[in-house]
C-alpha cells in the first residue's frame, strides 16, 4: 500500500542531466532557478491560508462499474464526498501541508473552527504533533484499496525545495500534456488547458529512502513528475506527482490559478488516479478550492495593574 510521506533532507546541489543546445540550455536553468525561488515564495505566502476543498472520489472496477453494496445497483460504496479544510502551516521543522475533513457525503464530523483555533495557537512540537494525528484521521476517510496521505495538492511543489533537489534530476521535455487531462480541456477554459508559452520540466526522484515510502515495509516508492512553469515568473502553472510502484501506479494533477489578495497561483483543480495492478480496480478524484482565507488568531494579555 502506498501512504506515507516523510522528511528528508539531502544535500544542496542542483542535478540536471540535458543534451540540449546552449541557449536551450540556458532558458531551462534559468526557469528551474525561478521555479525555486517561486517554491519559497509559494511557501512563505500560503503559510496560515486556509482553502476549503470539495473533493469526489470513485472507485470502478476494470470494466468502469463502480462498485456497490449488493453488485446489483444498491446504494454505492465506491463514490465519496468530502469536505475539508486544506492548510499550509509552518513547524519547527518545515512547511506541511495538510487536510482536514470536516464533511463526509454530507455529514459533519468535527467542529472545524475550533480544531483549526487550536492548531494556530499551539506551539511548533504540538503543531506537529496534531498535524500527524489529523493526517492519519483524515486519511481513513478515503475510499479505495490504497491508504494514502499524500494526496494533497501542493505536495510536488515541496520537490523544489532547496534542501531536497538533490534526491532529483531535472530534465526539459517535450511532453507537454498532463496525463489526466482530457479532450475536452482542449481549446477551452479548463484549468488543465495548458498554455504553448510555459516550460515543461520533468522530475525524477533518485536517492533512496524516498519521500514517499510503503506503508508498512517502508520501500521506496520514487516520485516522479513533471512541472508547467511560467518561463518569466517561475511560477508553477501545472503540477504533476507520478508513483509507479509494482503494485500500483498513481497519478496527481494539480491546476494552479490566481486569486485577490495573494501574490502566488494558488490550487484551483486536483485529479487524481490510482490503479490497482492486480484486479485493475481504479479509484479517481477530483478536487477543487474555494473560499481562501488567512487564519489569525487574536490574543488578548492581561496585565495586572501594579500598586
Amino acid at each position: 500500500m502506498i501512504g506515507m510521506v516523510r522528511t528528508a533532507v539531502a544535500s544542496l546541489y542542483l542535478s540536471v542531466a540535458v543534451a540540449a543546445a546552449p541557449a536551450a540550455q540556458e532558458t531551462f536553468d534559468a526557469a528551474l532557478h525561478r521555479a525555486v525561488a517561486y517554491g519559497a515564495v509559494f511557501r512563505r505566502e500560503l503559510a496560515s491560508v486556509v482553502a476549503e476543498e470539495a473533493y469526489s472520489q470513485t472507485v470502478r472496477t476494470a470494466m468502469g462499474v463502480t462498485i456497490t453494496v449488493d453488485g446489483k445497483g444498491g446504494q454505492p460504496t465506491g463514490h465519496r464526498v468530502l469536505k475539508s479544510d486544506i492548510l499550509m502551516v509552518r513547524t519547527a521543522e518545515a512547511y506541511t501541508e495538510f487536510r482536514d475533513v470536516f464533511e463526509v457525503d454530507g455529514g459533519s464530523v468535527r467542529d472545524r473552527q475550533n480544531r483549526l483555533a487550536a492548531l494556530f495557537v499551539s506551539g511548533d512540537r504540538q503543531a506537529g504533533d496534531q498535524i500527524l494525528r489529523l493526517n492519519q484521521e483524515s486519511a481513513r476517510y478515503n475510499i479505495g484499496n490504497v491508504y494514502r496521505n499524500f494526496n494533497t495538492p501542493s505536495l510536488a511543489l515541496m520537490f523544489l525545495e532547496p534542501e531536497l533537489q538533490g534526491r532529483f534530476v531535472f530534465t526539459p521535455t517535450k511532453n507537454r500534456t498532463p496525463a489526466l487531462a482530457t479532450p475536452k480541456d482542449r481549446g477551452s477554459a479548463s484549468h488543465f488547458a495548458v498554455s504553448d508559452r510555459l516550460i515543461v520540466i520533468q522530475y525524477k526522484e533518485t536517492m533512496k529512502h524516498t519521500i514517499i515510502r510503503e506503508l508498512g515495509s517502508l520501500g521506496d516508492l520514487p516520485a516522479s513528475g513533471r512541472f508547467w512553469l511560467d518561463p518569466e515568473t517561475g511560477a508553477v502553472v501545472v503540477s504533476e506527482l507520478v508513483i509507479a510502484a509494482p503494485l500500483m501506479r498513481c497519478t496527481i494533477d494539480v491546476a494552479y490559478v490566481g486569486a485577490a489578495g495573494i501574490s502566488v497561483l494558488v490550487p484551483a483543480e486536483m485529479r487524481e488516479r490510482y490503479v490497482d495492478n492486480r484486479d485493475r480496480v481504479v479509484t479517481e478524484g477530483t478536487a477543487t478550492y474555494s473560499n481562501l482565507r488567512r487564519f489569525q488568531v487574536n490574543t488578548t494579555e492581561v496585565i495586572p495593574e501594579v500598586k
